[in-house]
C-alpha cells in the first residue's frame, strides 16, 4: 500500500490528504474492501494500511484507508422513528407474528426482509439467521 493512503498520528510520516486512525478508534469497514460497511475498531496503523477487527462476527483484516469511515460516517440508524427498534427487528418480531398465526407466506416474506435490513444496517450474524428462518 501507498504511504499515500495513510496520514499519521502527530508527525507520523505518511502522506496524504486521508483521515488519520487511532488504535482503538470505533470505525465502519468495508469487508474485503466490499460495498458493505460493517462496525470495526481499529487494532493497528501501519505502511500496509489499517488492520480492523469487525466487532459482531470477531474477524480481523488489513485494509487500505478508503475503506473505512470513521464513527458517524456509516450506515444511518433507523431506531428512534421505530419505538428503538431497527427494521430488520420488527420484521423479525412480524414473521414470528405471522408465523404463530399459521400464514408461513408471510413470516417468511417478513423474515426475507429483515435479513436485507439486517445486512444493510452490518448485522452479518442476524441477516444468516433472518434468511434461515425467511428459507424454511
Amino acid at each position: 500500500l501507498s504511504p499515500k493512503y495513510i496520514k499519521q498520528e502527530e508527525g507520523g510520516g505518511g502522506a496524504g490528504d486521508g483521515p488519520a486512525f487511532k488504535v482503538g478508534e470505533k470505525v465502519q469497514a468495508a469487508y474485503g474492501g466490499g460495498e458493505t460497511y460493517y462496525e470495526a475498531e481499529v487494532r493497528e496503523v501501519g505502511d500496509a494500511g489499517v488492520k480492523v477487527f469487525y466487532i459482531e462476527d470477531e474477524e480481523e483484516e488489513w485494509l487500505s484507508p478508503k475503506y473505512i469511515k470513521q464513527e458517524g460516517g456509516g450506515a444511518e440508524k433507523d431506531d428512534e422513528a421505530n419505538g428503538g427498534l431497527e427494521s430488520y427487528e420488527l420484521y423479525e418480531i412480524l414473521g414470528d407474528s405471522f408465523n404463530a398465526k399459521g400464514d408461513s407466506a408471510k413470516a417468511c416474506e417478513n423474515y426475507a426482509l429483515g435479513g436485507e435490513a439486517a445486512m444493510s444496517a452490518g448485522k452479518m450474524k442476524k441477516a444468516t439467521e433472518l434468511n434461515m428462518k425467511a428459507e424454511g
